[in-house]
């Protein structure tokens, strides 16, 4: 079975480029919350953290299989 997974989009601290990194839930299982420069992404079933730092954050599901 072919997957497209959950992808969290964010910057690399300290550069100009971004990375991504595999989620394990659906997408809408979490949440962004930008507060001025500084961006937290949480589960919201748990409030778990999954992300900290700067911005902007992008959750989505993939568009191609991985």
């Amino acid at each position: 079975m072919v997957e497209h997974p959950t992808l969290l989009w964010h910057p690399i601290a300290g550069r100009r480029q971004y990375t991504e990194r595999v989620l394990q839930l659906e997408p809408d299982a979490y949440h962004a919350i930008q507060v001025r420069e500084w961006w937290i992404v949480i589960v919201i079933a748990t409030g778990e953290v999954v992300y900290e730092g700067s911005g902007p954050v992008k959750v989505y599901r993939s568009p191609v299989p991985l």
